[in-house]
């Protein structure tokens, strides 16, 4: 795909940690991780995507090994810059791997990393990453200083935060946070960065950031989860699918 134009509607990635966390407070559940993932896909979903923590590192290792093989090259694992990871990535072999923050208030989240603050350790581990065969990006606070140091990094993506833009308590910071990631995608392209957002979408908010130039892809989960406990999640996926090729076909015309 051409990210300078709309010729596609933007891709879809689906995160499945919040399904997850939901089965690992079900022990006894029958349900299981990889048919959710084929459906997600049958339903439309272009990427799948796991936060690999220190909490959940031994119990999903096994089941994003599976995933690697049966999804190759659609399983991307976000994940902090420590030993560990590079130890479970090498035995997952996973196509994409994001850099992540730690979110201090809880196992289940992750937080922006701060490329400027941490530029050598992140470089290292980008580097690393390239040499083992995998794809590799950052997600980061989409300000100017952030992507010029990821684009430093060696980096093959950016992705960039909304959540500015998801917690907006009015239309017009809704309007400046949208203007501002708009900005920061055109930057993103022009250091050479392949472009990502990423945050707390719902059905509604999303519509606005499908129609943004540039992006190739979004990067969702909760809402999916939340919409799948009245309508199913094969529906869910369809719903959110058909929200991006709508935005796509809407910006050609």
């Amino acid at each position: 795909m051409n990210v300078h134009s709309h010729q596609q509607s933007t891709l879809l990635e689906v995160s499945l940690d919040p399904l997850l966390s939901f089965l690992d407070g079900r022990k006894d559940s029958l349900l299981d991780p990889l048919a959710f993932a084929i459906t997600a896909e049958e339903a439309g979903a272009d990427g799948l995507s796991i936060y690999l923590s220190a909490k959940n590192a031994n119990v999903r290792q096994a089941l994003m090994q599976t995933m690697s093989q049966q999804f190759t090259g659609r399983l991307k694992i976000n994940a902090t810059a420590i030993a560990q990871t590079l130890d479970i990535v090498s035995e997952i072999r996973p196509a994409n791997v994001c850099l992540v923050a730690a979110d201090g208030g809880s196992d289940e989240r992750f937080a922006p990393v701060d490329v400027v603050e941490d530029f050598s350790l992140l470089q290292s581990f980008v580097s690393q990453l390239h040499r083992n065969g995998h794809r590799s990006s950052l997600f980061v606070r989409p300000k100017p200083e952030q992507i010029q140091a990821c684009a430093e990094s060696g980096a093959n993506a950016i992705v960039l935060s909304a959540e500015r833009y998801v917690q907006a308590d009015n239309n017009a910071m809704r309007q400046q946070a949208l203007s501002e990631l708009q900005a920061m995608a055109i930057e993103s392209i022009r250091q050479g960065l392949s472009v990502q957002l990423s945050g707390n979408f719902n059905y509604q908010n999303i519509v606005a950031l499908a129609s943004l130039s540039d992006v190739t892809q979004i990067n969702t989960a909760d809402a999916i989860f939340a919409r799948t406990l009245s309508v199913g999640w094969n529906v869910a996926v369809k719903e959110m699918k058909a929200i991006l090729v709508r935005s796509g076909l809407t910006q050609r015309a």
